[in-house]
Parts: C-alpha cells; sequence; structure tokens
C-alpha cells in the first residue's frame, strides 16, 4: 500500500512539474515572438504584471494568458483523445496552475509558475521561477 501510494504521488508530482514548466515557456515563447515581430516585449505577457493568471494550451497549439477571473484561479481540464491539460474541454483535473509576472527592472521580469493539487485532505504544490529579459 505505501509503494502505490509513494508510486501516485511522484506521478502527480511529475505531471505538476511538467505543468508549471509547461507555463513558462509559453511566456518565454511569447516574449520571444514578440521581440522578433518587432513588438513591445512585455505585449500579450503584461496583463500578468502583479496578477494571477492561467495559461491555456489548447488543442490547436494555440497558447493564450488570462486573468483569473477567480481566486484561486479554475483548475484545469484533462482532454482523453489529446492527453493535454487545458480550460477548454476535459474532465476535471486535481491540478490548478496560477502564473505570476512581476517586474525586477524595465528589461527584466520575474515569472512564477506554481501548481497545485489535493489529494484527500492533503494539499500540495510545485513552483517554478525563471528571469526573462528583453534581449532584444
Amino acid at each position: 500500500a505505501r509503494s502505490l501510494h509513494s508510486s501516485a504521488y511522484a506521478r502527480e508530482q511529475i505531471t505538476a512539474s511538467y505543468l508549471a514548466q509547461d507555463a513558462v515557456e509559453v511566456v518565454r515563447n511569447l516574449r520571444d515572438d514578440n521581440s522578433l515581430a518587432g513588438a513591445d516585449w512585455l505585449r500579450f505577457i503584461s496583463k500578468c504584471l502583479n496578477q494571477s493568471c492561467i495559461v491555456n494550451s489548447d488543442v490547436r497549439g494555440e497558447k493564450s494568458l488570462a486573468v483569473c477571473s477567480t481566486l484561486p484561479c479554475d483548475g484545469l481540464l484533462y482532454n482523453e483523445s489529446s492527453q493535454l491539460y487545458t480550460y477548454d474541454i476535459g474532465t476535471p483535473s486535481s491540478f490548478v496552475r496560477e502564473l505570476t509576472v512581476r517586474e525586477v527592472k524595465p528589461t527584466e521580469v520575474e515569472v512564477v509558475s506554481t501548481v497545485s493539487w489535493s489529494v484527500g485532505l492533503l494539499s500540495r504544490s510545485i513552483s517554478i521561477t525563471n528571469y526573462l529579459h528583453d534581449w532584444k
């Protein structure tokens, strides 16, 4: 029984870690696309400055940021056919992902992605922090 519990916890922790890293990669990708297009490097990202946001990746590969309508942010849905966690379609999962962006200086932001989940009465979370720069 203890091995099964440990195995389930490891699977959940790995999934949470990937979900947290995915959110940071979406922000990094948006920053890069903005810079390559000659736009403001924080376009689409600045809405998350000092706010809790969701990061959505849909089945078409579209990625977007949106300010959470409630706190805590809505939980992710798991789409069995695409095997993706999104906010569009799927069954409710135990994972909640929040992203915040904080300006460190005019050319640098701190991006914090936190994924939390509950198993029974236990609540767990994992956070990833990354610093992005205006590299242009």
